[in-house]
């Protein structure tokens, strides 16, 4: 099962959208996406919250001190492989979802990172752990040493360190 762990705040119009995209692309039938909002944001709470279903769901929570800790949010839902997303970046490949598990698979003990294409010359633009990553890593799907950016460098490195990636 994919759980998109989406991180949102103050963009209502944009979260719309880029749901909406990411969701048509869906193939999967256990696919679901968690919304991460907070508390405070009502803006985004007054125009999305009605939007919701059983397979988007909004998680309202008072705002972490980093947005690691806002994505992490998603790993209380069961799930094989957690995509990081963000309100302005739909995923549009058809079958994304699908094609995520199946690169997945190709780690036999289930420990491994899930990457997209480049979306510069250093990282993916799609980055997704397995859940036994996330177990190996403290419990997270990133680090929340950082206020904001770096997490996707600490499990880069992690990722290539132990020769765990999958695109």
């Amino acid at each position: 099962r994919l759980v998109i762990s989406l991180a949102t705040r103050g963009r209502p119009d944009r979260l719309t959208d880029t749901v909406a995209k990411s969701v048509a692309n869906w193939t999967d039938p256990n696919t679901v996406m968690q919304v991460q909002v907070d508390e405070d944001d009502k803006s985004t709470i007054d125009a999305l919250i009605s939007k919701g279903n059983d397979r988007v769901q909004f998680n309202i929570k008072p705002r972490e001190d980093t947005i690691a800790a806002k994505w992490n949010r998603a790993l209380d839902v069961p799930g094989d492989v957690y995509l990081v997303a963000a309100d302005d970046d739909p995923y549009v490949v058809p079958g994304y979802d699908t094609k995520i598990l199946e690169a997945a698979k190709r780690f036999p003990d289930g420990i491994g990172m899930v990457y997209g294409h480049l979306a510069n010359l250093s990282f993916s633009g799609a980055v997704a752990p397995t859940r036994k990553l996330c177990e190996m890593m403290d419990g997270k799907i990133f680090p929340e040493y950082f206020p904001y950016w770096f997490v996707d460098h600490w499990t880069d490195d992690v990722a290539r360190i132990i020769w765990r990636l999958s695109f």
